[in-house]
């Protein structure tokens, strides 16, 4: 997969990178890029947007992005898009805010972005309509993402809609072999949140359990799982008391919950040789 490089050279030899970006975009992208130290040069960028585009979870997608918008997407494009991501996700609110509005203004909307303003609405600023809006995009821009289904399924059960929570959920475990050889944990959560779900909506312990065995079943090793299902009575009776002495054990578990469920990738060391188009 090539991502596309635009440069401009000064002489024999050299190939110092030139951005196409100027203005408040070159601005913005330098402001925010003040916060990552040590900053990444143009090559070790290039690798970041590779590496990450290369993950098993969006590899199919952005293969097919790239491909179609070649001659938009440079190096000063994953410079953005790179850096929108990871500042998002530590919550620099006002700079993904501001990143956010010129990727969607100068690049094709993608669906990383949109997940990751998604979150960024959802966990810092407790917009949840906006964050419901972020997401429907990236529903619209890659109907068969994982990640946006279970987002979607915590941020509905965030915002009180046990239906829309459980389908979106049962959607993401559909489509979580995306993640390849991890796709095993991603199922036993989507289950595991189900299941906390149902406790605290007062389903029959029955019914609880048997998402409990199904993220036992994905994943044997999974302690908190079994943990929880060790906690349950034998009997589906309602036990009011129960209920209120494992209360706080579920709140740690909703907190747990909103973790996103992938970590932006350390950018790999970039080599000597900074002369490759590719």
């Amino acid at each position: 997969m090539a991502i596309k490089v635009k440069r401009k050279r000064r002489g024999r030899g050299s190939s110092a990178p030139q951005s196409t970006l100027t203005g408040e975009a070159e601005e913005v992208l330098n402001r925010a890029l003040e916060r990552i130290q040590p900053r990444p040069d143009r090559k070790t960028w290039k690798l970041m947007v590779m590496g990450l585009a290369r993950q098993r979870a969006i590899e199919t997608y952005m293969e097919e992005f790239l491909e179609e918008h070649v001659e938009k997407v440079g190096w000063e494009w994953g410079a953005l898009w790179i850096t929108h991501i990871h500042i998002a996700e530590h919550g620099l609110v006002d700079e993904a805010m501001e990143m956010y509005q010129l990727l969607a203004e100068t690049f094709p909307l993608n669906y990383m972005t949109e997940m990751s303003q998604s979150r960024l609405h959802r966990d810092f600023t407790g917009e949840y309509y906006v964050a419901r809006d972020h997401i429907n995009v990236a529903q619209t821009l890659w109907p068969d993402g994982c990640e946006a289904f279970y987002q979607a399924g915590i941020l509905y059960d965030l915002m009180g809609v046990p239906e829309y929570a459980f389908a979106m959920a049962d959607r993401a475990y559909g489509l979580a072999d995306q993640f390849g050889d991890t796709s095993y944990k991603l199922k036993a959560r989507i289950s595991f949140n189900q299941a906390v779900a149902m406790w605290q909506a007062a389903r029959p312990y029955g019914d609880i359990k048997a998402y409990l065995r199904r993220a036992l079943e994905d994943w044997p090793e999974y302690e908190r799982a079994q943990n929880f299902l060790d906690s349950l009575p034998e009997d589906d009776e309602a036990d009011p008391r129960g209920r209120s002495a494992m209360q706080r054990f579920t709140d740690d578990i909703r907190r747990n919950m909103q973790q996103p469920s992938y970590q932006i990738i350390e950018p790999p060391q970039a080599e000597d040789n900074d002369d490759e188009e590719g």
